[in-house]
């Protein structure tokens, strides 16, 4: 009975602290991550720390991860001589983000080092947030720096669905070419 009432309460507690477009996992085209965006941002993890977060009568873990900036394209950064960070808390514990796993299907685990398109919702009152769609708006960069492509959670399934880009859906896309398009969606806001 102790296991059931935590669940609930871990469950309301999430319910009440994530946007709500968050948790409602809908499929979205980049269009419209950007608009549910406050943060959109390339930047290299660096750091991974667990803070506690009181909220709905019950303490839960948040991973809080830090990330080095290396293209900012919507949003405000702390910058540390010259450098840009950003920080993004998600609910849940460092343990299971360190093993590369979430206890919520849909949100994104972070790898220390590995680097990352984010597009970040708003940060609500209790310091938490998600990347927009959960892991749809988070873009796994890999290959050779003068070749890289973006990747997210959802295999870019729908990316580029009612847009007028000339992308393929469902594959990696060059990383150039998904900057060129955000930069042109989001007017170069920064």
């Amino acid at each position: 009975m102790k296991h059931v009432l935590r669940s609930f309460i871990l469950l309301a507690a999430i319910l009440s602290v994530v946007p709500a477009y968050a948790t409602t996992v809908l499929q979205m085209n980049l269009a419209l991550m950007l608009d549910h965006s406050e943060r959109v941002f390339v930047g290299q993890v660096i750091d991974i720390s667990e803070k506690k977060v009181f909220t709905a009568g019950a303490e839960l873990p948040a991973t809080v991860y830090r990330l080095r900036v290396s293209d900012a394209f919507k949003g405000q950064y702390q910058e540390i001589k010259g450098i840009k960070f950003a920080d993004v808390t998600m609910i849940g514990s460092l343990k299971m983000a360190l093993a590369g796993r979430h206890g919520i299907a849909g949100f994104p685990v972070l790898k220390l080092g590995e680097e990352y398109l984010l597009l970040v919702a708003p940060t609500n009152d209790k310091g938490l947030t998600s990347t927009v769609g959960l892991g749809q708006g988070c873009f796994h960069l890999t290959g050779r720096e003068d070749a890289r492509v973006a990747l997210n959670t959802a295999n870019n399934v729908g990316l580029f669905k009612n847009m007028n880009a000339s992308m393929a859906d469902g594959v990696a896309v060059p990383y150039p070419d998904l900057a060129r398009i955000i930069r042109q969606l989001i007017g170069g806001q920064q």
